[in-house]
């Protein structure tokens, strides 16, 4: 029987020579095949994104006062997506207080020809003014539960009678929880100076009040 050897056979015998190093099983390397090199790019931080200026953004925003309280309140009409904070929600709570307090006093001051016409003038203005506030009032409760990370979906327990009022009223005094964030609006929505990353992950340039 015939063997046949590397390079030829029993009668004619060649000395086996190696395969070229050229020819190396693929995935090792040697010095006549070096590994192929790349070329590194460095990533770059990506640049905080522009939004327009001038919008009020309906999420949790830095009230300082009663007057931006207020003039968000209104402003924010039937927004009920992002959050309100507490200072937010009580100025317009006490602001609402000062209005029922001044239609009392006008009420009881009037006296002498007339009275029962002025009366009802301020009646019906104020009954006008307390249908005006109800879907922002809404819609304030709802962000306020937004800033305390619950959904709005919790002011229908205000249905519930005799407790269900105070339920509500003791969710929204519950404190700021940066995982309200989720109830936030579309990123170009947010500040200017905010990049959405930091937004998301509760790195908020100011406190609550």
């Amino acid at each position: 029987m015939t063997t046949n050897y590397p390079g030829g056979h029993q009668d004619n015998p060649v000395p086996y020579t190696p395969p070229s190093t050229a020819h190396i099983t693929p995935g090792y390397f040697s010095q006549a095949t070096p590994p192929p090199t790349f070329d590194v790019v460095p990533v770059q931080e990506a640049a905080a994104p522009s939004f327009p200026q001038g919008l009020v953004a309906p999420q949790r925003g830095n009230i300082a006062g009663p007057v931006a309280a207020i003039k968000s309140f209104f402003k924010q009409y039937a927004v009920f997506s992002g959050r309100s904070t507490r200072s937010e929600f009580w100025w317009v709570q006490l602001f609402h207080f000062v209005v029922l307090m001044v239609v009392s006093v006008l009420f009881g001051a009037i006296d002498g020809s007339g009275a029962s016409a002025l009366a009802g003038l301020i009646i019906v203005l104020y009954g006008l003014y307390m249908l005006a506030i109800i879907v922002p009032s809404l819609a304030l409760f709802v962000r306020r539960l937004h800033d305390a990370n619950m959904s709005g979906g919790f002011l229908a327990l205000g249905l519930i009678p005799y407790a269900g009022a105070l339920v509500v009223w003791i969710l929204a005094c519950l404190p700021s929880n940066p995982q309200g964030a989720r109830f936030d609006k579309m990123p170009y929505l947010l500040p200017p100076t905010q990049p959405q990353a930091n937004y998301q992950q509760g790195n908020y340039p100011y406190q609550d009040r």
